[in-house]
């Protein structure tokens, strides 16, 4: 009989500890915001100055609040978890993550940054306890400070409670390189220098290539690849551009050592004799873009034993005919019956074009993809949907789910009535088991509360016709007006 008052106890003692840490949350982002004046010179309030004062009794805070919950703390203001992976992520979560980042999450991300580095100047006391938050995601766009960086990374914080260095906090590398540096020696020296400190990212989770450096193009990046210490760790590795692709060998050892790899978008090709073995791998984006191989002994990595994968994507106008040949065949002739989610992005807005990649898609996808239950196309601009490539999808019949998203997210009022009154009811005429119609992009959903009264008549006429319009959380959509 004592149980059901005991729980009630502990669940109160819960609940007065959250609202605590709330009320404490408050101040310490008033404190923190404070420290900035509007010239961004940094001014060290008096609350931070008593954390140095030797006597307890002066050191209130810090002595009756346990650090688990300064940690805790920490965490929400610096927006812990942004920009990181997680294993039971959606389809199109993951895809979005393989894609890009959008512009909404880098801007999130650039300001839990900035606050991540505001706390860690409060005093030593939150230096210490910020220093796992501050290394978690690294963002390396300049040269000139690698050095100090991997001195930094290799070091231990002189605190009895804080025995690893601090690359052992770093779960994010994005190498973001935009020096305009053409001299070949000091290119070469640069990727030196970000070896070694790749060397020292233990637990290093997600790697990431988005250099737009033209000086980087023609250069690889296998040293950097092979520096690597996260063998049992990573598992995301991302080109988002062009620059800095790997050798086929160096690509080929770097997939035999790290096998825990369940998000890949890079090079398609690997060497025809290696022991390449990704059975956690859940999601691929290969990277077609040259018309042949760098060896022409090479194989497709699509042509590797890939029992978890379920998500694949590609973009269709980066191939020429013959690789969009070779796609079709070692994609959906190969693993087109693991296949749950396919994503195309499909830039091209000729229609004839557009006839033509679709159509063909589609008809191998019928014919391989028998257990696909989503459909993601990223489009330039919703006109090239509404007149040509929605009157193209005739999906496999287990697909239940069309994702959409467009680069381009205005929409006049006459193409929405379009769109809702007369393309997706023929995409549902032909695939009479779709039910759900995705929007992936939050910047379109705005859009189209541009014109409320032809949204609520469009999302009434599909939902008679057996169509739920959702968001990019996944709820269901409703009119409303626009924010003035």
């Amino acid at each position: 009989m004592d149980v059901p008052e005991q729980h009630s106890f502990l669940s109160l003692s819960t609940s007065f500890v959250f609202d605590i840490s709330l009320i404490i949350l408050s101040i310490t982002l008033s404190v923190i915001n404070s420290t900035h004046s509007r010239t961004g010179q940094y001014r060290c309030p008096m609350s931070a100055k008593v954390f140095y004062h030797k006597t307890p009794s002066e050191r209130p805070i810090l002595n009756h609040i346990p650090t688990e919950i300064w940690i805790r703390i920490m965490e929400y203001a610096g927006g812990s978890g942004l920009g990181l992976y997680d294993p039971n992520m959606t389809a199109s979560r993951a895809f979005s993550f393989i894609r890009a980042n959008e512009r909404r999450e880098t801007k999130e991300l650039r300001s839990s940054l900035i606050m991540r580095s505001r706390m860690s100047r409060v005093s030593k006391a939150w230096y210490t306890m910020a220093c796992p938050l501050l290394f978690q995601y690294i963002h390396l766009k300049k040269t000139k400070g690698v050095d100090s960086l991997r001195n930094a990374l290799e070091s231990t914080p002189d605190n009895d409670s804080q025995e690893c260095a601090l690359g052992w906090w770093t779960r994010r590398l994005d190498i973001n390189l935009c020096d305009n540096e053409y001299n070949i020696k000091t290119v070469l020296q640069n990727q030196g220098h970000i070896a070694d400190l790749v060397g020292f990212l233990p637990r290093l989770e997600i790697l990431t290539f988005s250099t737009v450096a033209q000086g980087y193009i023609t250069h690889q990046s296998s040293q950097i690849l092979d520096s690597l210490s996260c063998r049992k760790s990573l598992k995301v590795v991302i080109w988002y551009t062009n620059c800095l692709p790997p050798s086929d060998k160096s690509w080929t050892h770097f997939l035999e050592r790290h096998d825990q790899l369940e998000m890949i978008r890079g090079p398609a090709s690997i060497e025809p004799t290696n022991g390449v073995q990704l059975n956690a791998l859940k999601i691929l984006h290969p990277l077609l873009i040259r018309v042949y191989p760098q060896d022409l002994r090479s194989v497709n990595l699509t042509q590797v034993d890939l029992p978890s994968l379920k998500w694949i994507s590609y973009v269709v106008e980066e191939l020429p005919r013959v690789s969009l040949r070779t796609i079709r065949t070692t994609i959906f002739d190969l693993l087109g019956e693991k296949l749950v989610a396919v994503q195309i992005l499909h830039y091209t807005v000729h229609p004839t074009i557009a006839r033509n990649h679709i159509t063909s898609v589609m008809d191998k996808m019928r014919d391989t993809c028998h257990n696909l239950l989503q459909l993601n196309l990223v489009l330039r601009n919703w006109s090239s949907f509404i007149n040509s490539t929605g009157s193209l999808l005739d999906m496999p019949d287990s697909v239940t789910k069309l994702c959409i998203r467009t680069l381009l997210s205005q929409v006049s009022n006459s193409h929405l009535k379009q769109l809702l009154h007369d393309t997706l009811p023929a995409v549902k005429s032909r695939n009479p088991n779709l039910v759900v119609v995705q929007l992936l992009d939050e910047a379109n959903i705005e859009k189209l509360y541009f014109h409320f009264r032809a949204l609520e008549d469009g999302l009434k006429n599909l939902k008679g016709l057996g169509i739920m319009i959702q968001d990019h959380n996944g709820q269901n959509l409703t009119p409303k007006m626009r924010d003035t």
